[in-house]
């Protein structure tokens, strides 16, 4: 009687999971596992075969060659030319004269930089826009900013520049020279109170 009280006990304080399964539960948990794991490894096979047959491909694609003429023409060595195949330009030196596209997009990036600015952005943006100019230009153009104090203004009143491009055309005589007409909206904040927007059309030569 003592012993079989004493088993009883030991019997109740075992865990629950102990007390109550059995040794083909856990044998059939163990299975489950290895079956998951096997069809991992079989999914991962084919994952792995293509891997290696795609880097395979790439190590066996022959190198690009590309031959330049003396007219600037980019051919690829090795394949012929057709008609659906376009012909490659190499890119101008860099003492070539500039074309009509990179000189409105550095007229456009110059307007960009000077005449939209916060004042929080006010000292990058110019500061971009002095070295777009040359030597001469920027030093009245400094002279001139620091001698009103435009910059202390501008932090003073949080004014805001946005200008809207509108058209940008070159004159006829100098193709160095752009004519550029757009909106300019200016806003200020005194004493922390908004002020009115002002706009008004911006009439500017740009010369290059």
């Amino acid at each position: 009687m003592w012993l079989k009280k004493k088993n009883n006990k030991t019997k109740e304080e075992a865990p629950e999971k102990l007390r109550y399964s059995r040794y083909y539960e856990h044998d059939g948990a163990l299975r489950a596992y290895a079956n998951r794991a096997m069809l991992l490894a079989f999914l991962c096979v084919p994952l792995a075969l293509v891997a290696v047959a795609m880097a395979a491909y790439v190590r066996l694609q022959p190198p690009t060659v590309i031959r330049v003429d003396s007219t600037g023409t980019a051919n690829v060595v090795g394949q012929q030319p057709t008609p659906a195949r376009l012909l490659m330009n190499v890119a101008q030196g860099a003492g070539a004269e500039p074309t009509d596209l990179e000189r409105r997009a550095f007229v456009r990036l110059f307007l960009e930089r000077y005449l939209n600015f916060s004042a929080d952005s006010v000292n990058r943006n110019w500061a971009d826009g002095l070295n777009m100019m040359t030597a001469n230009l920027r030093r009245v153009t400094l002279n001139a900013i620091e001698k009103d104090n435009t910059v202390g203004k501008i932090h003073d009143d949080q004014i805001t520049s946005v200008f809207h491009l509108r058209s940008l055309e070159p004159e006829k005589d100098d193709p160095l020279t752009f004519t550029v007409f757009g909106v300019k909206e200016v806003h200020r904040v005194r004493d922390r109170q908004a002020g009115g927007r002002v706009s008004h059309p911006a009439d500017h030569r740009a010369t290059l």
